[in-house]
C-alpha cells in the first residue's frame, strides 16, 4: 500500500525535557499546547512531505544534516493522511548515515502528547507545591535532617507580684486546728504559715515571731522556712476551699512572617514551623519542654501562671489557647518549679532553755521545791531535828548546783540551726522564673531545606484530586496509586500513572524549564 509522504516533523532546541520525566509541561487543553509549540517552530528545523512516521518505531531517517540536529532535544510530528494530531517525543540520539541522511532515535512523550486529554481521579497526594503557603499552615513531618539548633530569642515569665517573701511553716496544736483543719490553696493542712517580706522590717518581724515561739517552748514546731514570691502566698481563707488566683497571664512576642535564618530569608513558609523553628520552656531545675508555634491559636506563646507557698512551694505555668480553639489551659502540658531556697533559722539555745525551765516542771517547779525544802528545814529546826535541816539544805544545794551547771552549759552552746540550709543560684541572681527559648536551625540547613521545598514542594499525604497547576511557574506533584482516564490509549494512561507516582514537576513556560530560581510563590 502506497502512503503519500505528507507527514511533518518539527525539531526544537530550547525544550529541556528528558525521558526521566523529572520535568514536564502543563497545558490546560490541546489548543494551548499547540499554540505554545507553534511559537517555537523554526523553518530550518522543520521537515515536510516526509514518509509516514511510526510512533511505535523508535527511529527514522531525516534529510537534515547531522550538524543541524546536534542541539535538538525534543520534537513533534503528525501524519496528516491518517490523523491531525501532534505527537511529542524526546530525541534520544542522532547518528550520521551520510552527508544527506541522519538517523534520529526518539521516544514518545506520552505525558505531553496527551496533556489536555486526560483527567486524574482522586488519590493519595504524597507531595506537592501547595496552592497556598501561609506560615504555620503545613505541618506534616518531612523527616529531614535539621542539625543543631541555635538560639534566636528569649522571653521570661514572671509572677505579677514578684517581690521575694519568706514563708515560715509552723505546726499548730491539734486543739487549734480543729476536726476540719485549714485550707490553703484547696489543700488541707495542719500547719499555719507566716509571711515576711525580704526587708529590714520583715527580718525584725520574723525574729520577734521566732522569739515568741521559743518563749512558748514551741521552737520545735517550726517545720520549714523558704523563700518564695509574694504572689504565691495563698488566700487567708482557712475553712473553705478557695482556688488559686492567676499570678500571670503571659502573651509572647509576635513573630514576623519574614523571619530570617542568619542572613537568609526562606521562600517556603513551612520553615517557620516545627522542627525548623521551635520554642521551649525551661524551669531552671533541669526540665525543659517543647511547644510549637503552630499549635497556639495566634502562633505566639500564651501561658497562665499559678503558685502556692506552703510546706512545699510550687510555681507552675500552663499553656492556654494551645492545641485547641478555646482559651482553657492544658494541664497535661504543665511545667512546674519546685526547688525553692530553704532558709536555716538559728534558735538561741539558752533562751530556749530558760523558757523551758520557766514552764511547768522547770525552773519555777524547782524553786518551788526549794522553797518547800527550806520551809521544812525551818520546821525541823524548831523541833530540834537538826539532821533533817542539814539534809534538806544539802539536797537544795545539790539541785541548785546542777541547775547552775546546766545554765552555764546552755549559755556556752552556739545557737541551734533548724531547717535545711539550701540555696538557689537562680534565685540569687534574680533569675528564678520560667524562660522561653526560641530556637531555629542554622542558616546552612535553612538554605538546604528551603531549596528542597522549592524543588519538591511539601509532604501533604492528602487524598484529593491532584493538581498539576497549583503555582504560577511550576508545580511538583507526586501521587500514590493514581488513576488516569480520558481519550488516550491504555498504554499511555499507564505510563502517565507511573510518572505521577514517581513524581514530576510541571512547568507552565517552556523557556523556564529547570530554572528553580523563578518566583514561584502562590498568587
Amino acid at each position: 500500500m502506497y502512503i503519500i509522504p505528507n507527514s511533518t516533523i518539527q525539531y526544537f532546541t530550547g525544550v529541556n525535557l528528558s525521558p526521566g520525566h523529572e520535568n514536564s509541561l502543563y497545558f490546560a487543553d490541546e489548543a494551548a499546547k499547540t499554540a505554545a509549540f507553534d511559537a517555537l517552530v523554526s523553518p530550518d528545523l522543520t521537515e515536510t512531505a516526509v514518509s509516514y512516521i511510526y510512533k511505535d518505531r523508535p527511529a527514522f531517517r531525516s534529510a537534515l544534516p547531522i550538524s543541524r540536529l546536534y542541539n535538538v532535544r525534543y520534537m513533534r510530528f503528525r501524519n496528516l493522511s491518517f490523523e491531525d494530531k501532534w505527537f511529542y517525543a524526546f530525541v534520544t540520539s542522532v547518528d550520521y548515515v551520510n552527508n544527506g541522511l541522519t538517523e534520529v532515535t526518539f521516544e514518545i512523550d506520552d505525558l505531553v502528547t496527551w496533556m489536555g486529554s486526560f483527567t486524574i481521579s482522586p488519590c493519595l497526594v504524597i507531595r506537592e507545591h501547595t496552592a497556598k503557603d501561609n506560615p504555620y499552615e503545613h505541618n506534616v513531618e518531612e523527616d529531614l535532617p535539621t542539625g543543631d539548633y541555635i538560639l534566636s530569642g528569649r522571653e521570661e515569665i514572671h509572677p505579677a507580684s514578684g517581690d521575694p517573701y519568706l514563708v515560715l511553716s509552723v505546726a499548730r496544736a491539734s486543739d487549734t486546728v480543729g476536726s476540719v483543719g485549714m485550707y490553703k490553696g484547696n489543700v488541707l493542712s495542719g500547719a499555719e504559715y507566716k509571711y515576711y517580706p525580704v526587708s529590714a522590717a520583715g527580718v525584725t518581724d520574723l525574729q520577734d515571731d521566732i522569739d515568741a515561739l521559743i518563749d512558748d517552748t514551741k521552737q520545735d514546731a517550726m517545720i520549714s522556712a523558704q523563700l518564695v514570691y509574694q504572689g504565691m502566698i495563698p488566700s487567708e481563707t482557712e475553712t473553705t476551699r478557695d482556688g488559686l488566683d492567676i499570678l500571670a497571664n503571659f502573651t509572647g512576642q509576635i513573630k514576623s512572617s519574614d523571619l530570617a535564618f542568619g542572613t537568609y530569608t526562606p521562600k517556603n513558609k513551612k520553615l517557620f514551623s516545627y522542627p525548623y523553628c521551635v520554642m521551649s520552656v525551661f524551669n531552671g531545675e533541669g526540665s525543659e519542654q517543647e511547644f510549637r508555634y503552630e499549635f497556639f491559636l495566634d502562633h505566639v506563646a500564651h501561658f497562665y501562671m499559678f503558685g502556692i507557698a506552703t510546706d512545699v512551694p510550687e510555681l507552675a505555668i500552663l499553656p492556654t489557647r494551645y492545641k485547641q480553639s478555646g482559651i482553657t489551659y492544658n494541664e497535661d502540658q504543665m511545667m512546674v518549679m519546685k526547688q525553692w531556697p530553704q532558709a536555716s533559722i538559728a534558735v538561741d539555745q539558752y533562751r530556749a532553755w530558760v523558757a523551758q525551765m520557766t514552764s511547768g516542771g522547770g525552773w519555777i517547779s524547782v524553786m518551788g521545791k526549794a522553797a518547800s525544802t527550806i520551809a521544812g528545814g525551818i520546821g525541823a529546826a524548831l523541833t530540834g531535828n537538826l539532821a533533817g535541816v542539814a539534809g534538806s539544805v544539802t539536797g537544795l544545794a545539790s539541785q541548785a548546783a546542777g541547775i547552775l551547771a546546766e545554765k552555764t552549759r546552755f549559755e556556752a552552746m552556739p545557737d541551734a540551726v533548724q531547717g535545711t540550709a539550701n540555696s538557689s543560684i537562680l534565685y540569687g541572681i534574680n533569675s528564678k522564673y520560667f524562660i522561653i527559648y526560641h530556637r531555629q536551625i542554622t542558616e546552612e540547613y535553612a538554605r538546604i531545606i528551603d531549596d528542597y521545598f522549592t524543588a519538591y514542594g511539601y509532604k501533604v499525604n492528602i487524598v484529593k484530586t491532584p493538581s498539576m497547576a497549583n503555582r504560577p511557574q511550576f508545580t511538583f506533584l507526586q501521587t500514590y496509586l493514581s488513576h488516569v482516564s480520558g481519550a488516550l490509549p491504555a498504554s499511555a494512561a499507564r505510563t502517565i500513572e507511573e510518572i505521577l507516582d514517581h513524581g514530576c514537576r510541571f512547568w507552565r513556560n517552556i523557556s523556564d524549564i529547570g530554572n528553580l530560581t523563578v518566583n514561584n510563590a502562590p498568587t
